[in-house]
């Protein structure tokens, strides 16, 4: 198993395969399902979140008065390299989006106006919980980097993901059913049919 990078894991693949042909060779599951959840965030809502979190985490009075407040959390920003990132810094704007409308409320005079109009935007904040519900089902990646997670494992995370995109995540098949050709192997199907449960 390795990473999922294109060329020198890939290559490093295929020079593996040559040297021994039997070698069973296969990229990260959990890594194919972090690619998967960057597919299906769209960059206009996601940027836009960013650009609040990123406001209030980095300019020091916003991020103290959000900081002071009971029951905020520190905003989060997504990054290539932490997991789930994406999914953390929707959900971080969520939860924090009702005490940063109530600072706009009590500072308005303090906090930048494009900050002011994105906060107060309703359709951001439904484009923020839809792609919340669609990214989900990447949170099972985690499950798949345990110790004793198996192809077979990976195989079914994969097929539960494909069996559920009946709602949320139907616009996406397509995007789905590419990582899911990508990821899985006659090897991963087969784990997952002599797999005992």
């Amino acid at each position: 198993m390795t990473d999922n990078e294109r060329k020198t894991n890939n290559s490093m693949c295929e020079n593996l395969k040559e040297d021994n042909p039997s070698l069973t060779v296969y990229g990260c599951s959990s890594h194919w399902l972090n690619l998967l959840g960057q597919d299906v965030t769209p960059s206009q809502v996601i940027n836009q979140i960013v650009e609040v979190n990123k406001y209030f985490r980095n300019h020091h009075v916003p991020g103290t008065l959000l900081s002071e407040t009971t029951g905020s959390v520190k905003p989060q920003l997504p990054n290539d390299t932490h997991w789930n990132s994406q999914l953390t810094c929707v959900d971080i704007y969520i939860r924090n989006r009702p005490f940063m409308l109530l600072i706009i409320a009590q500072n308005e005079d303090l906090i930048d106006l494009r900050i002011r109009n994105l906060v107060h935007n309703v359709g951001l904040y439904n484009e923020a919980k839809h792609l919340e519900e669609q990214l989900k089902p990447t949170v099972e990646m985690d499950s798949l980097q345990s110790d004793t997670a198996t192809i077979a494992d990976a195989c079914e995370q994969w097929c539960a993901i494909l069996l559920n995109t009946d709602n949320v995540l139907e616009l996406q098949k397509a995007k789905i059913m590419k990582k899911f050709n990508q990821a899985m192997t006659p090897k991963h199907y087969l784990a997952n049919m002599l797999h005992p449960i």
